[in-house]
C-alpha cells in the first residue's frame, strides 16, 4: 500500500499597486523590495513576531505640512540611488499577550469547530483521492471516471458517478456511544456535552516555533498487510485561511500510521491560537520617493484626456458624413 505524498498611500491615483508578495520579518520585507538602508541610518526593530509587506510610491504619501506626529520612518536607497522614505506601522501591542510561560486561557475547542463535525472534504492527490470527515472517519479511495453516453442531443452526458475501485479506511473516530434514554429523573445532554464527546483532543503547543494544533486520533481503520494492525490516523488542526477544512500536507510517519495536517478558518479566533493569526496578517510599510533635497516628491498629476483640435473635429465629422453616405445608398440599392 502506498500513501501519495503532496508536493511540498495613496493620493488620489499616486500608488503603484504592489504585486501580492509574502510578509515578512520588516528587514526581510524591505531587502525584498530591494531597499537598503541610507548610510548611517540604521533599522532598529524589536519586534520579530509581526509581519510586513512593502509598497512603493509614486508621490508623498501625505499632503506637505499635514504629516501626522509620532511617524516612524526610515530613509532607504535603491538600486542606482534612487532614494525612498518608508513609514513603519506601530507593531502589535504586547500589553494584553501572556506572559510566554503562561498557559493560554482554557476555553472548549467545540465551540469553534462544533459546525464542521460530519462535514466531508476532499483532497485529489493523483491517483487517490483523500477525504477527511470531521468527527467521523479519514478515508483513501481510488475512482474511475465518469463513464460517458450520447445523449439526446448528441452531447455527451455522464451515467452517473465513477466507479470506486479502491478504498482503505484510514481511521474513524471513537465516540463514547450515549444511552439512548437518560436514567430516570437524569437529564438530556446538553449541546455542548455533546459536541465535546465530538471533539475529543488536545491543544498542543510548539514553543520552538510558537505554532500550535489541535490533536485528534481516529484509530481502527482497514487492516494492514503489512502491520497486521489496523490503520490510524493523527489530525492536527491549525489556524489558516479559507472557509471549511483545507488539508494542507499527509505523511506517512510510519507503516500505515499517518499524520493528516488540515488547516481551518475557525481557530483563528481561538485564544491559543493567537501567535498563528498574526502569521497570516501583514503590516504595511509605505515608501514615498525623495527628492535631491531630502523631501517628498508630489504625486503626479492625473493625466486628462487632451481636447480634440479643430483639424481632429473636421476630420471626425467628415469620417461620419461618409458612413452616412454609404449607409444611404445600399438602403435604396436594396
Amino acid at each position: 500500500f502506498f500513501l501519495a505524498q503532496p508536493a511540498k498611500g495613496r493620493l488620489g491615483v499616486d500608488m503603484v499597486a504592489p504585486r501580492p508578495a509574502a510578509a515578512r520579518p520588516l528587514l526581510a520585507a524591505l531587502a525584498a523590495a530591494a531597499l537598503l538602508p541610507a548610510a548611517g541610518r540604521p533599522i532598529s526593530t524589536t519586534d520579530r513576531s509581526a509581519a510586513y509587506s512593502v509598497q512603493l510610491m509614486t508621490g508623498a504619501i501625505y499632503p506637505k505640512g499635514a504629516e501626522p506626529a509620532g511617524l516612524r520612518t526610515v530613509v532607504m536607497t535603491k538600486k542606482g540611488g534612487k532614494k525612498y522614505r518608508c513609514h513603519l506601522p506601530q507593531p502589535p501591542s504586547n500589553e494584553s499577550k501572556p506572559d510566554a510561560g503562561a498557559a493560554p486561557p482554557a476555553q472548549p475547542v467545540d465551540e469553534f469547530l462544533g459546525p464542521l463535525v460530519g462535514q466531508c472534504y476532499l483532497k485529489p492527490e493523483g491517483w487517490w483521492t483523500y477525504e477527511v470527515c470531521l468527527s467521523r472517519r479519514i478515508r483513501q479511495y481510488h475512482q474511475e471516471k465518469q463513464a460517458m453516453v450520447k445523449g439526446a442531443d448528441g452531447k455527451p452526458t455522464p451515467t452517473g458517478p465513477g466507479q470506486i475501485t479502491q478504498e482503505y479506511i484510514l481511521g474513524t473516530y471513537w465516540k463514547k456511544p450515549q444511552p439512548e434514554a437518560p436514567a430516570e429523573g437524569g437529564a438530556e445532554p446538553s449541546v455542548a456535552e455533546t459536541l465535546r464527546a465530538e471533539l475529543r483532543g488536545e491543544i498542543v503547543s510548539e514553543t520552538a516555533n510558537k505554532r500550535a494544533y489541535f490533536k485528534m486520533r481516529y484509530g481502527n481503520g482497514t487492516l494492514c498487510d503489512k502491520t497486521g494492525k489496523p490503520r490510524e490516523v493523527e489530525v492536527r488542526l491549525s489556524c489558516g485561511p479559507g472557509e471549511g477544512l483545507q488539508i494542507s500536507l499527509i505523511e506517512e510517519v510510519s507503516t500505515c500510521a499517518y499524520v493528516f495536517h488540515v488547516r481551518t478558518d475557525r481557530l483563528c479566533r481561538h485564544p491559543a491560537f493567537e501567535a498563528e493569526r498574526a502569521k497570516e496578517t501583514s503590516l504595511p510599510v509605505k515608501c514615498e520617493p525623495l527628492g535631491e533635497d531630502g523631501t517628498p516628491l508630489p504625486a503626479a498629476p492625473k493625466r486628462d484626456k487632451p481636447p480634440p483640435t479643430a483639424a481632429g473635429e473636421a476630420a471626425i465629422d467628415s469620417a461620419q458624413a461618409a458612413l452616412q453616405s454609404a449607409g444611404a445608398a445600399g438602403a435604396a440599392g436594396a
